[in-house]
């Protein structure tokens, strides 16, 4: 049986609209111009998913949007699926970081992790966890809709098709519609398209 699952990043936050690292420390809620496009986005949702397993990770910002996604429905939580920690970045912008010579070793590559924060390896470890136990949450069921963070959607979808990580980036209220079959830990048969920035939103 092929499996229907929808992939969609959490609605904007003040810190994403200020463009800062927002990572798994700062558990803030999505703005209040936020909630009537999340609604208009959730018909979308319904259209597409009839009557999906309801999947979110821990942070206020994705499960306030998988509540305004899909308001009748029960949401599990499911703690991997946070997004990465930014360690001593946590909070700040580019302009206020790009003169720091501990971050310029970290955007090139050099810093595996920011000082007390998480590396991508871990982090991408921890999130394709995440997506295996909602996949084991919702069982025989053949839609799923799992609301987490940007980087969660990154680290999944580069492990599932072995492509660039940064490939995968997304805006708030997008992401991708995966249609699979599952044997035990196998995802055999994938395709994939990209969900929102244009007519779907």
């Amino acid at each position: 049986m092929m499996k229907n699952c929808l992939l969609i990043r959490h609605a904007a936050t003040a810190g994403n609209v200020c463009r800062r690292y927002t990572g798994r420390r700062t558990d803030e809620d999505i703005t209040l111009e936020e909630n009537a496009r999340t609604r208009r986005v959730g018909e979308h949702v319904r259209g597409i998913l009839q009557n999906p397993f309801v999947v979110s990770g821990p942070l206020q910002r994705c499960r306030r949007t998988s509540s305004l996604l899909c308001p009748s429905k029960n949401i599990q939580i499911i703690e991997e699926l946070s997004e990465i920690d930014f360690g001593v970045f946590e909070g700040k912008t580019y302009e206020e970081l790009k003169d720091l010579e501990e971050y310029r070793a970290w955007i090139g590559g050099e810093l595996p992790a920011p000082r007390g924060g998480e590396s991508r390896a871990d982090f991408s470890e921890r999130s394709i966890e995440g997506f295996y136990k909602a996949l084991s949450l919702a069982g025989e069921g053949d839609e799923l809709l799992i609301t987490c963070c940007g980087g969660n959607i990154m680290a999944i979808m580069s492990f599932l098709t072995g492509k660039d990580y940064y490939g995968f980036q997304v805006d708030n209220l997008e992401g991708y519609i995966l249609r699979f079959r599952q044997n035990d830990e196998t995802i055999c048969d994938l395709s994939y398209d990209r969900f929102g920035g244009g007519n779907n939103t």
